[in-house]
């Protein structure tokens, strides 16, 4: 049964969010992982946001954050009641390590970067999905879904090169400098080349060009430098609503319920 299945999702922004829903309403019971201070400049449609709120609803599905508890197992079985109540919970990467026996059937990597891997050795997992071209098969995981272009939503388990990712979003402003940024603006808002967006460290932040605000940081965090702050585009550039999970991340969610399916087929034919 799909709901059996022990499945942790890492990151819950654009791609984690749009995986985890389209796998609870095909039946499965994810487990969202996500960093303490997530830096997501779409948060507002995610669920990378409930790590603040505590909980946030989207598309009709719920998902909870769940704090760890001093007995392991305890906290284990407050998860599974969470899954069992039709709840997606969400924990704290912090807390992932105190979750050692309670190791995943499958674990699907939804932050897209390699620079941004840990010290574990995924290879100690049944089924490891990754995304994107920066991964292959074998190296990285059992799967790789495709990110862009032909590719996108496409399935690969045997060892293959990828088409390279699209060129990275020329309406993305990156932070010159490391510091706490202060948005004075929210999403949707029109604003004026050189208007003010926010402030870092009391430097003023200007707007590149004329446009919409379709993707801001939360207000007040401590970023690196380079770290995507905020998304402008243009009025007359054609876009669906951005408080919407994009159809390129529904996609790649499905090439996600693809591979756990193959995934699990195989093994019960065992």
């Amino acid at each position: 049964m799909p709901g059996k299945a022990k499945i942790f999702i890492i990151g819950a922004g654009d791609k984690g969010t749009a995986a985890a829903i389209r796998l609870f309403k095909s039946g499965f019971r994810p487990i969202l992982v996500e960093r303490n201070n997530p830096t997501d400049l779409y948060f507002f449609r995610n669920f990378s946001d409930v790590v603040y709120l505590g909980e946030k609803i989207i598309e009709d599905v719920r998902c909870r954050l769940y704090n760890p508890m001093d007995d392991d197992r305890l906290f284990a079985d407050q998860l599974n009641a969470g899954r069992q109540d039709r709840i997606i919970p969400m924990i704290k990467k912090e807390s992932y390590s105190g979750l050692a026996f309670y190791q995943p059937d499958i674990l699907v990597d939804c932050r897209g970067n390699p620079e941004e891997d840990d010290a574990q050795d995924w290879s100690d997992y049944s089924c490891v999905i990754r995304i994107g071209s920066t991964f292959k098969v074998g190296r990285d995981g059992h799967f790789v879904i495709g990110s862009a272009g032909d590719e996108l939503g496409r399935v690969y388990r045997l060892p293959t090169d990828l088409v390279a990712d699209l060129p990275e979003n020329k309406y993305l402003s990156k932070a010159p400098l490391e510091g706490v940024f202060i948005s004075h603006k929210t999403v949707g808002d029109r604003v004026l080349e050189r208007g003010k967006i926010g402030t870092l460290n009391e430097i003023n932040i200007l707007a590149p060009r004329n446009g919409i605000i379709t993707g801001l940081l939360h207000s007040g965090h401590f970023i690196p430098r380079r770290q995507p702050i905020f998304e402008i585009k243009p009025e007359n550039v054609k876009t669906v609503d951005s408080k919407q999970i994009p159809v390129r991340c529904v996609a790649i969610a499905g090439g996600i319920l693809e591979a756990i399916l193959t995934f699990l087929s195989e093994n019960r034919s065992k």
